[in-house]
């Protein structure tokens, strides 16, 4: 009978053990990450949504996807200008940024209350980068003609941060938040997405820092 009923036991404690782990879904907002190697990280800012897992009272993992919201706050505008052989050209520039990021904590406290944590991440992202003609300035001073320069360009570029991450969360059962940091190493960053030359510098070369800021706010069970 004792062997009947140990497997039965084991079963339930093991199921207990399931149930006893915590689940949430979060709301990102707003997040502030570095993506320019020249430019403030405060010129863009990204939301998004994300997926958290208490594996025990200190072990923790999450998924979050986040996309930008074209530099909303950049002071300058997206107006660019690039010389080139005596030209200036005048572009319209815009970037789209998608970052799929895996992220693991470990609570300094039990969290199942508010808690600092510290923990890794790893992520994915695509970045595309396009540019729109508006006029160029030849060195007489007209505007007539492109010059060397195309009407439309196109760059993607694959970025891969990974870092530390550190930040303070509440409880995933009810209503939570989360103020986060992450600072690390953007692998395939440091250069323009672009292959021409002279789209390089501020307004093109992406960053090799990976820094981010952010805000979650969330629900589990």
């Amino acid at each position: 009978m004792s062997r009947t009923l140990l497997p039965f036991l084991a079963f339930s404690f093991c199921s207990a053990q399931v149930f006893a782990q915590a689940n949430g879904v979060r709301f990102i907002f707003p997040e502030f990450t570095k993506v320019y190697a020249d430019k403030s990280m405060w010129s863009s800012y990204q939301l998004g949504m994300g997926y958290d897992h208490d594996f025990n009272d200190r072990i923790s993992m999450g998924l979050d996807v986040t996309i930008d919201l074209q530099r909303a706050t950049e002071e300058d505008g997206q107006s660019i200008e690039v010389p080139y052989a005596g030209f200036i050209a005048n572009y319209y520039s815009g970037d789209r940024l998608l970052s799929v990021t895996y992220r693991t904590a470990y609570a300094f406290t039990d969290n199942s209350e508010t808690h600092l944590y510290v923990g890794s991440y790893f992520g994915f992202r695509a970045f595309k980068q396009t540019l729109d003609l508006g006029y160029v300035t030849d060195p007489s001073g007209s505007s007539n003609g492109n010059g060397p320069f195309q009407q439309q360009v196109e760059a993607k570029k694959t970025l891969f941060p990974i870092g530390l991450r550190l930040g303070v969360r509440g409880s995933l059962e009810g209503g939570f938040a989360d103020l986060y940091t992450q600072v690390g190493y953007n692998i395939g960053g440091g250069e323009s997405a672009f292959s021409q030359a002279f789209f390089s510098g501020r307004d093109f070369d992406l960053s090799s820092m990976s820094f981010t800021l952010g805000l979650a706010y969330g629900f589990g069970w």
